[in-house]
Protein backbone atom coordinates (compact mmCIF):
# COMPACT_ATOMS: atom_id res chain seq x y z
CA UNK A 1 0.00 0.00 0.00
CA UNK A 2 1.44 3.34 -0.99
CA UNK A 3 0.07 5.22 2.00
CA UNK A 4 1.49 2.92 4.68
CA UNK A 5 4.91 2.95 3.06
CA UNK A 6 5.13 6.71 3.47
CA UNK A 7 4.73 6.73 7.24
CA UNK A 8 7.52 8.27 9.30
CA UNK A 9 9.27 6.29 12.03
CA UNK A 10 7.60 8.41 14.71
CA UNK A 11 4.15 7.88 13.19
CA UNK A 12 4.73 4.14 12.88
CA UNK A 13 5.62 4.00 16.57
CA UNK A 14 2.49 5.94 17.49
CA UNK A 15 0.38 3.61 15.34
CA UNK A 16 1.59 0.33 16.84
CA UNK A 17 0.34 -1.40 19.96
CA UNK A 18 2.48 -0.68 23.01
CA UNK A 19 2.64 -3.30 25.73
CA UNK A 20 4.38 -3.34 29.07
CA UNK A 21 7.61 -5.34 28.87
CA UNK A 22 8.25 -4.62 25.21
CA UNK A 23 11.67 -5.14 23.75
CA UNK A 24 11.78 -8.93 23.43
CA UNK A 25 13.25 -9.85 20.07
CA UNK A 26 10.79 -11.24 17.54
CA UNK A 27 10.94 -15.04 17.58
CA UNK A 28 11.98 -17.02 14.58
CA UNK A 29 8.97 -18.69 12.99
CA UNK A 30 7.78 -20.33 9.81
CA UNK A 31 9.88 -18.60 7.22
CA UNK A 32 9.13 -20.72 4.13
CA UNK A 33 5.94 -21.19 2.20
CA UNK A 34 4.89 -24.83 2.10
CA UNK A 35 5.82 -25.73 5.67
CA UNK A 36 3.20 -27.61 7.64
CA UNK A 37 1.97 -26.67 11.12
CA UNK A 38 -0.42 -29.07 12.86
CA UNK A 39 -2.10 -30.14 9.64
CA UNK A 40 -2.12 -26.68 8.02
CA UNK A 41 0.07 -25.79 5.04
CA UNK A 42 1.56 -22.28 4.98
CA UNK A 43 0.41 -20.41 1.86
CA UNK A 44 2.03 -17.05 2.60
CA UNK A 45 2.90 -14.65 5.42
CA UNK A 46 0.38 -11.82 5.79
CA UNK A 47 2.01 -9.50 8.30
CA UNK A 48 5.46 -8.39 9.34
CA UNK A 49 6.83 -10.21 12.32
CA UNK A 50 6.32 -8.34 15.55
CA UNK A 51 7.03 -8.84 19.20
CA UNK A 52 3.78 -10.73 19.75
CA UNK A 53 2.91 -12.95 16.79
CA UNK A 54 3.33 -13.91 13.15
CA UNK A 55 0.32 -14.10 10.85
CA UNK A 56 0.00 -16.61 8.00
CA UNK A 57 -2.56 -17.56 5.39
CA UNK A 58 -2.90 -21.33 5.65
CA UNK A 59 -5.05 -24.16 4.35
CA UNK A 60 -5.90 -27.43 6.01
CA UNK A 61 -4.16 -30.19 4.10
CA UNK A 62 -7.18 -32.49 3.90
CA UNK A 63 -9.56 -29.68 2.98
CA UNK A 64 -7.14 -28.26 0.41
CA UNK A 65 -7.35 -31.46 -1.59
CA UNK A 66 -11.09 -30.85 -1.81
CA UNK A 67 -10.85 -27.12 -2.55
CA UNK A 68 -11.10 -26.05 1.10
CA UNK A 69 -11.48 -22.49 2.45
CA UNK A 70 -8.24 -20.72 3.51
CA UNK A 71 -7.75 -19.85 7.17
CA UNK A 72 -5.51 -17.55 9.22
CA UNK A 73 -2.81 -18.88 11.56
CA UNK A 74 -1.69 -16.56 14.33
CA UNK A 75 1.54 -17.97 15.78
CA UNK A 76 2.46 -16.25 19.04
CA UNK A 77 6.07 -15.43 19.89
CA UNK A 78 8.05 -17.76 22.12
CA UNK A 79 7.72 -15.35 25.05
CA UNK A 80 4.06 -14.43 24.51
CA UNK A 81 1.55 -15.89 26.96
CA UNK A 82 -2.02 -15.15 25.85
CA UNK A 83 -4.67 -15.49 28.53
CA UNK A 84 -6.53 -18.74 27.96
CA UNK A 85 -9.71 -17.45 29.59
CA UNK A 86 -9.81 -14.50 27.17
CA UNK A 87 -9.12 -16.77 24.19
CA UNK A 88 -11.93 -19.09 25.20
CA UNK A 89 -14.41 -16.23 25.65
CA UNK A 90 -13.49 -14.79 22.24
CA UNK A 91 -13.97 -18.25 20.73
CA UNK A 92 -17.42 -18.44 22.33
CA UNK A 93 -18.26 -14.97 21.00
CA UNK A 94 -17.26 -16.08 17.51
CA UNK A 95 -19.80 -18.89 17.76
CA UNK A 96 -22.62 -16.87 19.34
CA UNK A 97 -22.00 -13.63 17.37
CA UNK A 98 -20.62 -14.78 14.00
CA UNK A 99 -21.68 -11.51 12.40
CA UNK A 100 -19.32 -9.44 14.58
CA UNK A 101 -16.38 -11.76 15.30
CA UNK A 102 -14.26 -14.18 13.32
CA UNK A 103 -14.86 -17.86 13.94
CA UNK A 104 -11.96 -19.32 15.91
CA UNK A 105 -11.31 -22.84 14.64
CA UNK A 106 -8.52 -23.77 17.05
CA UNK A 107 -6.65 -22.05 19.89
CA UNK A 108 -4.11 -23.93 21.98
CA UNK A 109 -0.47 -24.46 22.96
CA UNK A 110 1.71 -26.42 20.54
CA UNK A 111 4.29 -28.46 22.49
CA UNK A 112 6.36 -29.16 19.37
CA UNK A 113 7.21 -25.49 18.73
CA UNK A 114 6.66 -24.24 22.25
CA UNK A 115 4.27 -21.62 20.87
CA UNK A 116 0.65 -20.64 21.44
CA UNK A 117 -1.42 -20.39 18.29
CA UNK A 118 -4.86 -19.56 16.90
CA UNK A 119 -6.47 -20.68 13.65
CA UNK A 120 -9.40 -18.56 12.58
CA UNK A 121 -11.64 -17.62 9.69
CA UNK A 122 -10.07 -15.57 6.89
CA UNK A 123 -11.61 -12.14 6.11
CA UNK A 124 -10.87 -11.81 2.41
CA UNK A 125 -11.13 -8.00 2.04
CA UNK A 126 -8.30 -7.10 4.40
CA UNK A 127 -8.40 -4.48 7.13
CA UNK A 128 -9.93 -1.05 7.50
CA UNK A 129 -6.33 0.23 7.67
CA UNK A 130 -5.76 -1.13 4.16
CA UNK A 131 -8.74 0.87 2.91
CA UNK A 132 -7.50 4.06 4.60
CA UNK A 133 -4.03 3.56 3.15
CA UNK A 134 -5.54 3.13 -0.32
CA UNK A 135 -7.40 6.40 0.11
CA UNK A 136 -4.28 8.25 1.31
CA UNK A 137 -2.55 7.31 -1.94
CA UNK A 138 -5.17 9.24 -3.95
CA UNK A 139 -4.82 12.93 -4.88
CA UNK A 140 -6.28 15.20 -2.14
CA UNK A 141 -9.20 16.30 -4.32
CA UNK A 142 -10.37 12.68 -4.70
CA UNK A 143 -9.98 11.48 -1.12
CA UNK A 144 -13.28 12.85 0.12
CA UNK A 145 -15.22 10.97 -2.57
CA UNK A 146 -13.35 7.70 -2.11
CA UNK A 147 -15.91 6.34 0.34
CA UNK A 148 -19.62 6.36 -0.27
CA UNK A 149 -21.72 8.53 2.01
CA UNK A 150 -22.80 5.46 3.97
CA UNK A 151 -19.24 4.33 4.74
CA UNK A 152 -18.91 6.51 7.86
CA UNK A 153 -22.22 5.34 9.33
CA UNK A 154 -21.51 1.75 8.25
CA UNK A 155 -18.27 1.62 10.23
CA UNK A 156 -20.04 3.18 13.23
CA UNK A 157 -22.77 0.55 13.02
CA UNK A 158 -20.57 -2.51 12.45
CA UNK A 159 -17.85 -1.69 14.98
CA UNK A 160 -20.32 -0.26 17.49
CA UNK A 161 -22.47 -3.40 17.45
CA UNK A 162 -19.38 -5.58 17.91
CA UNK A 163 -18.20 -3.45 20.85
CA UNK A 164 -21.61 -3.73 22.48
CA UNK A 165 -21.48 -7.54 22.20
CA UNK A 166 -17.92 -7.59 23.55
CA UNK A 167 -18.84 -5.43 26.53
CA UNK A 168 -21.95 -7.46 27.30
CA UNK A 169 -19.64 -10.47 27.46
CA UNK A 170 -17.61 -8.67 30.15
CA UNK A 171 -14.59 -7.90 27.94
CA UNK A 172 -12.70 -4.76 26.92
CA UNK A 173 -10.76 -4.67 23.65
CA UNK A 174 -8.36 -1.81 24.62
CA UNK A 175 -6.62 -1.72 21.22
CA UNK A 176 -9.28 -0.63 18.77
CA UNK A 177 -7.74 0.77 15.57
CA UNK A 178 -8.25 0.36 11.80
CA UNK A 179 -5.69 -2.46 11.59
CA UNK A 180 -7.77 -4.47 14.08
CA UNK A 181 -11.00 -4.17 12.09
CA UNK A 182 -11.23 -6.69 9.25
CA UNK A 183 -13.69 -6.72 6.36
CA UNK A 184 -15.44 -9.75 4.99
CA UNK A 185 -16.99 -7.25 2.61
CA UNK A 186 -17.14 -3.48 2.17
CA UNK A 187 -20.26 -3.57 0.01
CA UNK A 188 -22.41 -4.55 1.79
CA UNK A 189 -20.50 -3.56 4.93
CA UNK A 190 -19.48 -6.60 7.00
CA UNK A 191 -16.75 -5.83 9.55
CA UNK A 192 -15.33 -7.88 12.43
CA UNK A 193 -13.01 -7.13 15.35
CA UNK A 194 -9.69 -8.94 15.79
CA UNK A 195 -6.51 -8.93 17.93
CA UNK A 196 -7.49 -9.34 21.55
CA UNK A 197 -3.85 -9.51 22.68
CA UNK A 198 -4.31 -6.92 25.44
CA UNK A 199 -8.05 -7.47 26.00
CA UNK A 200 -9.17 -7.47 29.62
CA UNK A 201 -12.21 -8.52 31.58
CA UNK A 202 -14.44 -6.09 33.47
CA UNK A 203 -17.15 -7.00 35.95
CA UNK A 204 -20.65 -5.83 34.96
CA UNK A 205 -20.94 -3.76 38.16
CA UNK A 206 -17.76 -1.77 37.45
CA UNK A 207 -17.33 1.13 35.03
CA UNK A 208 -13.53 1.21 35.07
CA UNK A 209 -10.40 -0.61 36.23
CA UNK A 210 -6.64 -0.14 36.41
CA UNK A 211 -4.44 -1.99 33.94
CA UNK A 212 -0.92 -1.78 32.56
CA UNK A 213 -2.09 -2.57 29.01
CA UNK A 214 -1.08 0.41 26.90
CA UNK A 215 -2.89 0.19 23.57
CA UNK A 216 -1.93 2.19 20.46
CA UNK A 217 -1.04 5.87 21.08
CA UNK A 218 -2.86 7.30 18.05
CA UNK A 219 -6.13 5.67 19.17
CA UNK A 220 -5.57 5.51 22.93
CA UNK A 221 -8.08 7.21 25.23
CA UNK A 222 -6.95 9.99 27.60
CA UNK A 223 -7.63 7.92 30.72
CA UNK A 224 -5.71 4.87 29.49
CA UNK A 225 -2.39 6.76 29.55
CA UNK A 226 -2.52 6.56 33.35
CA UNK A 227 -3.84 3.00 33.51
CA UNK A 228 -7.55 3.70 34.12
CA UNK A 229 -9.76 2.07 31.49
CA UNK A 230 -13.36 1.01 30.98
CA UNK A 231 -15.94 0.41 28.28
CA UNK A 232 -15.73 4.11 27.45
CA UNK A 233 -12.08 3.60 26.43
CA UNK A 234 -13.16 1.38 23.54
CA UNK A 235 -15.75 3.93 22.41
CA UNK A 236 -12.98 6.52 22.24
CA UNK A 237 -11.13 4.22 19.85
CA UNK A 238 -14.19 4.08 17.58
CA UNK A 239 -14.38 7.88 17.69
CA UNK A 240 -10.77 8.21 16.53
CA UNK A 241 -11.36 5.76 13.67
CA UNK A 242 -14.44 7.70 12.55
CA UNK A 243 -12.59 11.01 12.81
CA UNK A 244 -9.85 9.64 10.57
CA UNK A 245 -12.49 8.58 8.02
CA UNK A 246 -14.38 11.89 8.15
CA UNK A 247 -11.32 14.17 8.10
CA UNK A 248 -9.28 12.14 5.62
CA UNK A 249 -6.26 12.14 7.92
CA UNK A 250 -5.47 11.24 11.52
CA UNK A 251 -5.15 14.38 13.70
CA UNK A 252 -2.06 12.97 15.47
CA UNK A 253 -0.24 11.84 12.36
CA UNK A 254 3.51 12.41 12.68
CA UNK A 255 3.42 13.01 16.46
CA UNK A 256 5.36 10.96 19.00
CA UNK A 257 3.54 9.05 21.78
CA UNK A 258 4.72 11.60 24.39
CA UNK A 259 3.29 14.52 22.44
CA UNK A 260 0.00 12.68 21.88
CA UNK A 261 -0.29 11.95 25.60
CA UNK A 262 0.34 15.57 26.53
CA UNK A 263 -2.13 16.81 23.92
CA UNK A 264 -4.89 14.55 25.26
CA UNK A 265 -4.15 15.66 28.82
CA UNK A 266 -4.51 19.35 28.06
CA UNK A 267 -7.04 19.89 25.28
CA UNK A 268 -9.80 18.22 23.23
CA UNK A 269 -9.04 16.37 20.01
CA UNK A 270 -9.01 18.79 17.06
CA UNK A 271 -12.07 18.14 14.85
CA UNK A 272 -12.00 20.00 11.52
CA UNK A 273 -14.52 22.70 10.74
CA UNK A 274 -16.96 22.08 7.92
CA UNK A 275 -17.98 18.50 8.74
CA UNK A 276 -21.64 17.60 8.27
CA UNK A 277 -23.58 18.39 11.46
CA UNK A 278 -24.65 14.79 12.11
CA UNK A 279 -21.11 13.45 11.83
CA UNK A 280 -19.84 16.25 14.03
CA UNK A 281 -22.36 15.33 16.73
CA UNK A 282 -21.30 11.67 16.75
CA UNK A 283 -17.60 12.54 16.82
CA UNK A 284 -18.03 14.98 19.69
CA UNK A 285 -20.03 12.45 21.66
CA UNK A 286 -17.41 9.72 21.24
CA UNK A 287 -14.38 11.98 21.72
CA UNK A 288 -15.43 13.58 25.00
CA UNK A 289 -12.38 13.41 27.27
CA UNK A 290 -14.45 12.76 30.40
CA UNK A 291 -15.01 9.00 30.16
CA UNK A 292 -18.07 9.20 32.43
CA UNK A 293 -19.80 11.52 29.94
CA UNK A 294 -18.57 9.87 26.74
CA UNK A 295 -21.10 8.29 24.41
CA UNK A 296 -21.58 4.52 24.36
CA UNK A 297 -23.79 2.11 22.45
CA UNK A 298 -27.02 3.65 23.76
CA UNK A 299 -26.27 7.02 22.18
CA UNK A 300 -24.54 5.58 19.08
CA UNK A 301 -27.46 3.28 18.29
CA UNK A 302 -29.90 6.18 18.69
CA UNK A 303 -27.72 8.29 16.37
CA UNK A 304 -27.68 5.45 13.80
CA UNK A 305 -31.48 5.32 13.99
CA UNK A 306 -31.61 8.97 12.89
CA UNK A 307 -32.02 10.73 16.24
CA UNK A 308 -30.20 14.05 16.54
CA UNK A 309 -29.74 16.52 19.37
CA UNK A 310 -28.56 13.80 21.77
CA UNK A 311 -26.78 15.54 24.69
CA UNK A 312 -22.99 15.49 24.38
CA UNK A 313 -20.31 17.07 26.54
CA UNK A 314 -17.40 17.70 24.20
CA UNK A 315 -15.14 20.36 25.74
CA UNK A 316 -13.98 23.48 23.98
CA UNK A 317 -10.26 24.23 24.05
CA UNK A 318 -9.30 26.20 27.14
CA UNK A 319 -8.15 29.14 25.07
CA UNK A 320 -10.89 28.90 22.42
CA UNK A 321 -12.45 32.31 21.94
CA UNK A 322 -10.64 33.73 24.96
CA UNK A 323 -9.12 37.15 24.30
CA UNK A 324 -5.57 37.71 25.49
CA UNK A 325 -2.15 38.88 24.44
CA UNK A 326 -0.83 37.44 21.19
CA UNK A 327 2.00 35.08 22.18
CA UNK A 328 5.11 35.20 20.04
CA UNK A 329 6.07 31.72 18.80
CA UNK A 330 8.71 29.95 20.89
CA UNK A 331 10.82 28.02 18.37
CA UNK A 332 11.86 24.68 19.87
CA UNK A 333 13.37 21.69 18.06
CA UNK A 334 11.62 22.32 14.77
CA UNK A 335 8.23 23.40 16.05
CA UNK A 336 6.62 26.68 17.10
CA UNK A 337 4.88 26.79 20.50
CA UNK A 338 2.43 29.60 21.23
CA UNK A 339 1.14 28.59 24.67
CA UNK A 340 2.76 27.33 27.86
CA UNK A 341 1.02 23.97 27.60
CA UNK A 342 2.33 23.49 24.04
CA UNK A 343 5.83 24.33 25.25
CA UNK A 344 5.56 21.95 28.22
CA UNK A 345 4.40 19.17 25.90
CA UNK A 346 7.36 19.81 23.58
CA UNK A 347 9.81 19.72 26.52
CA UNK A 348 8.80 16.18 27.61
CA UNK A 349 8.82 14.49 24.21
CA UNK A 350 12.04 12.54 24.84
CA UNK A 351 15.46 12.78 26.52
CA UNK A 352 16.84 15.25 23.97
CA UNK A 353 13.88 17.62 24.33
CA UNK A 354 14.03 17.31 28.13
CA UNK A 355 17.73 18.23 28.24
CA UNK A 356 17.38 21.14 25.83
CA UNK A 357 14.19 22.41 27.44
CA UNK A 358 15.78 22.24 30.88
CA UNK A 359 18.73 24.31 29.68
CA UNK A 360 16.40 26.97 28.26
CA UNK A 361 14.30 27.01 31.43
CA UNK A 362 17.32 27.39 33.72
CA UNK A 363 18.76 30.11 31.49
CA UNK A 364 15.59 32.17 31.86
CA UNK A 365 14.53 31.86 28.21
CA UNK A 366 10.97 30.88 29.12
CA UNK A 367 10.52 33.89 31.39
CA UNK A 368 11.99 36.16 28.71
CA UNK A 369 9.52 34.74 26.15
CA UNK A 370 6.58 35.39 28.48
CA UNK A 371 7.70 38.96 29.11
CA UNK A 372 8.19 39.63 25.40
CA UNK A 373 4.53 38.64 24.98
CA UNK A 374 3.43 41.01 27.75
CA UNK A 375 3.03 38.31 30.42
CA UNK A 376 5.32 40.03 32.95
CA UNK A 377 3.49 38.88 36.09
CA UNK A 378 3.24 35.29 34.92
CA UNK A 379 6.94 35.21 34.06
CA UNK A 380 7.94 36.61 37.46
CA UNK A 381 5.66 34.24 39.39
CA UNK A 382 7.00 31.26 37.48
CA UNK A 383 10.62 32.25 38.08
CA UNK A 384 10.03 32.93 41.79
CA UNK A 385 8.38 29.56 42.37
CA UNK A 386 10.92 27.49 40.45
CA UNK A 387 13.84 29.22 42.19
CA UNK A 388 12.86 27.36 45.39
CA UNK A 389 13.72 23.99 43.80
CA UNK A 390 17.40 23.10 43.79
CA UNK A 391 17.42 19.98 41.59
CA UNK A 392 17.35 21.01 37.89
CA UNK A 393 15.35 17.98 36.73
CA UNK A 394 12.80 18.44 39.52
CA UNK A 395 12.52 22.11 38.55
CA UNK A 396 11.91 21.05 34.96
CA UNK A 397 9.28 18.53 36.10
CA UNK A 398 7.39 21.12 38.14
CA UNK A 399 7.37 23.56 35.21
CA UNK A 400 5.92 20.99 32.79
CA UNK A 401 3.29 19.91 35.32
CA UNK A 402 2.22 23.45 36.22
CA UNK A 403 1.84 24.39 32.57
CA UNK A 404 0.51 21.24 30.98
CA UNK A 405 -1.10 18.80 33.45
CA UNK A 406 0.87 16.11 31.62
CA UNK A 407 1.35 12.43 32.38
CA UNK A 408 4.09 11.68 34.95
CA UNK A 409 7.23 12.25 32.84
CA UNK A 410 10.66 12.75 34.45
CA UNK A 411 13.95 13.10 32.56
CA UNK A 412 12.13 12.41 29.31
CA UNK A 413 10.73 9.03 30.44
CA UNK A 414 7.21 8.04 31.49
CA UNK A 415 7.24 7.15 35.19
CA UNK A 416 5.48 3.80 35.65
CA UNK A 417 6.29 0.88 37.92
CA UNK A 418 7.32 -1.20 34.92
CA UNK A 419 9.64 1.49 33.53
CA UNK A 420 11.25 2.17 36.92
CA UNK A 421 11.81 -1.55 37.45
CA UNK A 422 13.32 -1.85 33.98
CA UNK A 423 15.84 0.96 34.51
CA UNK A 424 16.66 -0.08 38.09
CA UNK A 425 17.29 -3.64 36.94
CA UNK A 426 19.61 -2.44 34.20
CA UNK A 427 21.48 -0.23 36.67
CA UNK A 428 21.83 -3.15 39.08
CA UNK A 429 23.24 -5.31 36.27
CA UNK A 430 25.67 -2.48 35.39
CA UNK A 431 24.23 -2.21 31.91
CA UNK A 432 24.75 0.99 29.97
CA UNK A 433 22.35 3.79 30.92
CA UNK A 434 22.17 7.34 29.59
CA UNK A 435 22.84 10.14 32.12
CA UNK A 436 19.11 10.91 32.32
CA UNK A 437 18.25 7.22 32.84
CA UNK A 438 20.77 7.14 35.69
CA UNK A 439 19.18 10.26 37.18
CA UNK A 440 15.76 8.62 36.93
CA UNK A 441 17.02 5.62 38.93
CA UNK A 442 18.66 7.91 41.51
CA UNK A 443 15.39 9.81 41.84
CA UNK A 444 13.74 6.62 43.11
CA UNK A 445 16.12 6.20 46.05
CA UNK A 446 16.84 9.86 46.92
CA UNK A 447 13.15 10.71 47.20
CA UNK A 448 12.96 13.09 44.22
CA UNK A 449 10.26 11.12 42.43
CA UNK A 450 8.19 10.89 45.59
CA UNK A 451 8.44 14.67 45.95
CA UNK A 452 7.36 15.06 42.32
CA UNK A 453 4.37 12.79 42.90
CA UNK A 454 3.43 14.82 45.98
CA UNK A 455 3.69 18.01 43.91
CA UNK A 456 1.24 16.58 41.37
CA UNK A 457 -1.23 15.66 44.09
CA UNK A 458 -1.06 19.07 45.78
CA UNK A 459 -0.67 21.61 43.02
CA UNK A 460 -1.84 20.11 39.72
CA UNK A 461 -5.64 19.80 39.98
CA UNK A 462 -6.11 18.32 36.50
CA UNK A 463 -3.14 15.93 36.58
CA UNK A 464 -3.86 12.46 35.17
CA UNK A 465 -4.45 9.93 37.93
CA UNK A 466 -1.48 7.74 38.95
CA UNK A 467 -1.79 4.16 40.29
CA UNK A 468 -1.81 4.12 44.13
CA UNK A 469 0.84 1.38 44.00
CA UNK A 470 3.30 3.84 42.44
CA UNK A 471 3.18 6.17 45.44
CA UNK A 472 3.47 3.24 47.86
CA UNK A 473 6.50 1.86 46.02
CA UNK A 474 8.27 5.22 45.85
CA UNK A 475 7.58 5.85 49.54
CA UNK A 476 9.04 2.49 50.54
CA UNK A 477 12.04 2.74 48.18
CA UNK A 478 13.12 6.19 49.39
CA UNK A 479 16.48 6.01 51.15
CA UNK A 480 17.06 2.35 50.23
CA UNK A 481 19.99 0.83 48.37
CA UNK A 482 19.62 0.19 44.65
CA UNK A 483 19.21 -3.55 45.23
CA UNK A 484 16.53 -3.08 47.90
CA UNK A 485 14.73 -0.47 45.80
CA UNK A 486 14.66 -2.84 42.82
CA UNK A 487 13.15 -5.58 45.00
CA UNK A 488 10.49 -3.15 46.26
CA UNK A 489 9.59 -2.00 42.75
CA UNK A 490 9.29 -5.62 41.61
CA UNK A 491 6.98 -6.40 44.53
CA UNK A 492 4.59 -3.56 43.81
CA UNK A 493 4.73 -4.05 40.04
CA UNK A 494 3.71 -7.70 40.50
CA UNK A 495 0.87 -6.73 42.86
CA UNK A 496 -0.38 -4.03 40.49
CA UNK A 497 -0.25 -6.42 37.51
CA UNK A 498 -2.22 -9.03 39.47
CA UNK A 499 -4.92 -6.51 40.45
CA UNK A 500 -5.12 -5.18 36.89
Amino acid sequence: MSGSGARTLIEARANETLREGEGVAAPSGLSRVGLVFRGYRIVRELASRGAEAEIYLVERIKAAAEGGVPCILKLYGAHARPRRDILERIRTLGESNPRDFLRVIEADFDPGSGRWFEVQEHARCGSLQDALDDRSALPPERRGAFFKEGFFAGVAREVGRALDALHRAGLLHLDLKPANVLARSFDPMDLVLIDFGIASSLSPDLSKKFTQARGTPMYQSPESWVGSVGRASDWWGLGMILLEIAAGEHPFRGLSPHVIASALATRPVPIPNGLEAGRLELLRGLLTRDMDKRWGWDQVSRWLAGERGIPQYFEKAIDEGAPGPAMRPFAFMGRECRTLDELAAAFVQDEASWDKGKALLLRGSVRAWLEQSGEFEKGEDLERYLARIADPDQRMFCFTQMCGALPFVFCGHAVTLRNLLLFAGRALAREGLTPLEKRLVEAVTDGTLLACLDFRARYVPHAPEDPPALAAALREARGKSLGDATTILAKYEKQFEHKA
